[in-house]
């Protein structure tokens, strides 16, 4: 718009004109007849009722379809009449993330491995203690323990819409640590790198039958033994503990090895387990103390040979 006093271009919602500084005098709306507002409603009104009626003859033709168009995303609507209510059922690739605690370590380690070889990742993931750590992070405690923060780190959930970032990370670290765990049993990855090139078409058709998580149907936990610090580590190791008790509002951490076996080959991984009131919970596929790898991933061993690494 412009100014009428000196004509210059201003923006429309100026009180005054900031180069000459008179008011700006604003034309008023021309007021819409009341025959036009009348005749306004009276046309919403006749498109409403065609809508209606349309809507009635679709629906007295194909009454499965009616049904149907009323149910989204878990709303469903059995009369007019009536309330909507919603459906908590979940689907089957639902996950409640730390939905499941166990009496002890062990049935967890055995849960979990059973959910593998049923290629059941949801149900795997629900062992893991993502929910408890993520509302039981304690912000302030770890920072002054660490003496440092970084946006890596979990956020403090006393801000509460920070705890959804706090499960998300949480899930995305167990689901990267389950699939190095699946990967592990039957894809060699190189050494050097976590990426492997591969040159045509059928190197990569080959790749994916290797990956079929249905392979590991044959997948059992033989054994589980707890791993204890060796005697001149132990009080540096209980500190340490009590510190992430601290952090993630646990009772008590645990370390493991886990013997598994499958196609008639034996091999190892880890397990780290975090005790609540609830029972206990995964929260790592590695140990520190036994040296497993801190993706989650298991090596090929011999019972000999693992016996002989529970007592080194």
């Amino acid at each position: 718009m412009r100014c009428e006093e000196c004509g210059k271009e201003i923006e429309s919602g100026a009180v005054f004109c900031p180069f000459c500084g008179k008011k700006v005098v604003r034309q008023k709306e021309p007021r819409q007849s009341k025959a036009c507002f009348v005749w306004g409603l009276v046309s919403s009104a006749i498109a409403i009722m065609l809508a209606i009626a349309l809507v009635l003859v679709l629906t007295s033709a194909n009454p499965e379809a009616a049904v149907q168009d009323s149910i989204f995303s878990g709303q469903t609507a059995e009369s007019s009449d009536e309330a909507v209510s919603y459906s908590t059922t979940p689907s089957d690739n639902t996950v409640f993330y730390g939905q499941e605690f166990y009496s002890s370590p062990e049935q967890a380690a055995e849960f979990f491995t059973e959910s593998i070889a049923k290629n059941d990742f949801s149900a795997a993931l629900s062992a893991f203690a993502i929910k408890k750590r993520a509302e039981n992070y304690d912000f302030k405690t770890t920072v002054g323990r660490l003496s440092a923060f970084s946006p890596y780190s979990s956020l403090a959930p006393d801000y509460e819409a920070y705890t959804v970032l706090n499960e998300a990370d949480l899930a995305n670290d167990a689901a990267m640590q389950v699939k190095w765990f699946v990967y592990s049993f039957f894809y060699d990855a190189p050494d050097d790198s976590q990426w492997q090139t591969f040159d045509d078409s059928d190197q990569i058709a080959a790749l994916y039958e290797t990956l079929d998580p249905a392979v590991l149907s044959s997948l059992k936990l033989v054994r589980i033994d707890r791993i204890l610090p060796s005697s001149q580590n132990a009080e540096g190791y209980e500190a340490s503990i009590q510190s992430s008790n601290l952090s993630y509002g646990s009772t008590d951490l645990q370390e493991y090895f886990a013997l598994y076996e499958w196609n008639g080959t034996c091999y190892y991984g880890g397990f780290q387990f975090a005790q609540y009131s609830d029972g206990w919970q995964i929260v790592m596929l590695n140990s520190i103390l036994g040296g497993t790898s801190i993706y989650g991933d298991v090596t090929e061993t011999s019972m000999e040979a693992y016996l002989a690494l529970l007592n080194s």
